[in-house]
């Protein structure tokens, strides 16, 4: 009885800890900084960070920042409810992407008063903020939109599963129905 008992908790517990293995397939996600000359809105530089993309395949980006803008206008987040936010990552560098978020479209903490565009036209990136909540302009010449890796990286985390609740859930229920049939036994 007692081996019985044992086998079917073992089997409960490796088919728990097996939910618990981490998933090779996690990604850590990047960062970049960009950096643009802003000319169809008052030329000034512009700076700013974007968060959360994953390498070799096309993803959207968790955050858009403008860090500092030497016009003044502009600062703090955008991906509140962008229109456009796709990136492709190959190999650790951005090869294409759309990032469109206007101001009238986000609610707060999301910047509400301006718009940011940026964009890959043919070969070149080009990038636009503007003091308007409902439009941005990009020149298709000119300065380009610069990209680096920014560091650190967002590590990979490891994330349970539902399977891993769902095992958990069984090994509970496989040791409570063992003790409820112990029980009958006994009083019988």
């Amino acid at each position: 009885m007692l081996n019985k008992a044992f086998a079917t908790l073992t089997v409960a517990t490796v088919a728990t800890l097996s939910t618990l293995a981490p998933n090779p397939a996690e990604a850590a996600s990047l960062n970049f900084n960009f950096l643009f000359t802003n000319e169809a809105h008052g030329g000034g530089t512009v700076t700013g960070v974007v968060r959360g993309l994953l390498d070799n395949t096309t993803s959207a980006a968790k955050s858009v920042e403008v860090l500092s803008n030497t016009a003044g206008f502009g600062l703090g987040e955008y991906v509140g409810n962008p229109r456009d936010n796709f990136f492709t990552v190959s190999n650790g560098n951005i090869t294409n992407f759309e990032f469109l978020s206007f101001g009238n479209r986000n609610t707060s903490p999301a910047v509400t008063s301006s718009s940011l565009w940026l964009a890959r036209f043919g070969d070149s990136n080009r990038g636009g903020l503007s003091d308007s909540s409902y439009y941005v302009g990009i020149y298709n010449s000119g300065p380009t939109l610069q990209f680096t890796k920014a560091t650190p990286d967002t590590p990979a985390t490891s994330v349970p599963e539902p399977t891993v609740t769902a095992g958990l859930a069984l090994t509970g229920i496989a040791i409570l129905a063992r003790r409820g049939k112990q029980k009958q036994k006994t009083a019988a």
